[in-house]
């Protein structure tokens, strides 16, 4: 009475599983099979059971998968378990499902038989074709785009680039797949440690997103602007990131005319120093930086001397020679923390900071030497000889328009003196 029961609790619970079950003997005979599988084909017992499972009408339609099946049963009698996706036969309709064969052992350990066990797999693989199109589709988008995708497995530290990626660096996709450079090999060194800092933000959990223009080295050895944009596509239960994905998207024509209007608004376009607006932003930040610490400051003002009359004597474009090669002597002149600029046509300015009042007329003296020692060669073996004035004014507590007022003084005293000098603003004047 008891296996009576039993048998009957294992046959309800076999013809309730939603999974595809049948028990084989030693030749591969279905002696068993559960309602799910029948049901799902509209097949009758007697089509499947005391008939050879290789037989049955799951796999009548395709004699490679039927040959695949007789494969399993063989590898289950040898004490082996095969899993393997396949489609099978259901009714009308072919179904894709998950297969496994087990074998099956008695109390000594010999084996009787063999276990199919089965999973419907229809969503499943409607879902993968259904991210595989996606993918597809993101791919001819951004290949038609002309954007560059990478893809970096934070866990196993692999990263994985499209075509675009590599060939707007010069590469083959191939050469990029080989190499064994790293993302940020592939950046200008100087702009290495703000990338990294951006994507550590969003590591981290700081920042959504990793957004950030910086400079990359095309294989030729020029460099390329890229615009870099990527979030975290994956985290871990913990929260620690586990995928990274971002684009790439070249710049360079706009970067470059955006540097060149940046430039063209800070400086003057003929002698390349700052115009008198950013002088004065610079002047003042210089400024605010010596009187918070204390330090002495100085400024120069120079002038061109008798330059209307170099203009009328040899022409405009002379006098624009004339200009440009003050600007070139000024540059060799002073240090790269001086702060240089074209205050009026032939009107200069100079902050010096952290210099005291003989330093700033030594370095006066110097650029007056410099620019008597200087001439423009012209035809017939002639050239051009010019020379500056320069007033010069010193404090270590002073706003920027005084100082320039001061210095400004100092100028006039040198022009009235005779020209070609160096004065320095008193107090008494």
């Amino acid at each position: 009475m008891m296996k009576k029961i039993e048998a009957m609790n294992t046959r309800l619970i076999l013809d309730n599983l939603f999974a595809y079950v049948a028990l084989l003997d030693i030749n591969g005979v279905v002696k068993e099979v559960n309602n799910a599988p029948l049901i799902r084909g509209g097949y009758k017992r007697d089509d499947v059971v005391g008939q050879f499972f290789k037989d049955a009408p799951w796999w009548s339609y395709d004699s490679a998968v039927r040959s695949r099946v007789i494969e399993s049963i063989h590898a289950a009698n040898q004490g082996k378990t095969i899993r393997y996706d396949v489609i099978v036969k259901m009714g009308d309709d072919l179904v894709p499902i998950d297969f496994q064969i087990s074998p099956i052992y008695d109390r000594h350990g010999t084996i009787i038989g063999s276990l199919p066990t089965a999973v419907d797999i229809t969503d499943r693989k409607r879902i993968e074709e259904k991210l595989s199109l996606s993918e597809e589709q993101y791919r001819f988008v951004l290949e038609g785009s002309e954007i560059g995708f990478w893809d970096w497995n934070i866990v196993t530290n692999t990263v994985e680039r499209n075509e675009r990626w590599a060939v707007m660096l010069g590469y083959s996709h191939q050469e990029i797949q080989d190499t064994t450079q790293q993302l940020m090999d592939f950046i200008y060194p100087d702009d290495r440690e703000k990338a990294w800092l951006s994507i550590a933000e969003v590591l981290e959990g700081r920042s959504a997103i990793h957004k950030l223009e910086y400079r990359m080295l095309h294989k030729d050895g020029s460099i390329r602007w890229i615009l870099d944009q990527a979030k975290i596509m994956n985290r871990s239960l913990e929260g620690r990131p586990q995928r990274m994905c971002g684009t790439h998207t070249e710049i360079t024509e706009r970067k470059i005319l955006e540097l060149e209007l940046e430039k063209n608004a800070k400086t003057d376009c003929l002698t390349g120093l700052f115009n008198r607006r950013h002088f004065m932003e610079l002047a003042n930040q210089e400024l605010r930086r010596a009187t918070r610490f204390g330090n002495s400051m100085s400024i120069l003002m120079v002038d061109l001397d008798n330059f209307k009359k170099i203009n009328d004597t040899y022409g405009h474009k002379s006098g624009d020679n004339v200009l440009k090669k003050f600007s070139d002597v000024c540059r060799l002149a002073f240090r790269e923390v001086d702060v240089i600029g074209r205050i009026g046509g032939e009107e200069f300015a100079v902050f010096l900071p952290e210099t005291s009042r003989i330093q700033a007329i030594e370095a006066a003296e110097r650029l007056r030497t410099r620019i008597a020692n200087t001439n423009i060669p012209m035809d017939q073996d002639l050239a051009i000889e010019f020379t500056v004035s320069i007033g010069v004014a010193s404090s270590e507590d002073a706003t920027l328009d005084v100082l320039l007022s001061h210095a400004d003084n100092a100028l006039y005293k040198a022009k009235n003196a005779g020209r070609n000098q160096v004065k320095v603003y008193e107090a008494h004047f």
